[in-house]
């Protein structure tokens, strides 16, 4: 029996940290959810995983005239069209799915119980700080 694989990038876990979740339906019926017209935190989602991409990379971003996201500068000045990676970002999209089920089979080596401080109402991390004993 073949094993599946699946190699998760640093651009994977970029996007895992900047995923948008939301709880949908009633308080007490209802369930947590990626946003899905806002799963990286803006509804412009392709600017968002350009955007994420780039961070990753350690490339700089380029606007067109219109203020779209438009080419990647590299750290040695060599500027790449975005439009020539978009289908790579939509398939890192769409592999958020295998990245969340990796990430929940080996959560317990990265989650302990305990308390853990939130760093304000704009961010999305965490802390675990130590109990008193």
């Amino acid at each position: 029996m073949a094993l599946d694989s699946f190699r998760v990038t640093a651009f994977d876990l970029a996007l895992l940290r900047r995923l948008n979740f939301i709880w949908t339906g009633e308080p007490t019926s209802g369930a947590v959810a990626v946003d899905p017209s806002a799963p990286y935190g803006s509804t412009d989602v392709l600017a968002d995983l350009r955007e994420i991409y780039a961070e990753a990379q350690g490339y700089e971003l380029l606007t067109d005239e219109n203020g779209l996201l438009s080419s990647f500068v590299l750290p040695d000045g060599d500027v790449l069209d975005a439009e020539d990676y978009d289908r790579e970002l939509w398939a890192h999209d769409r592999n958020m799915v295998t990245v969340l089920e990796i990430l929940q089979s080996n959560l317990t080596e990265a989650l302990t119980e305990g308390h853990y401080l939130h760093h304000g109402a704009r961010s999305r991390t965490w802390t675990r700080i130590a109990e008193s004993a």
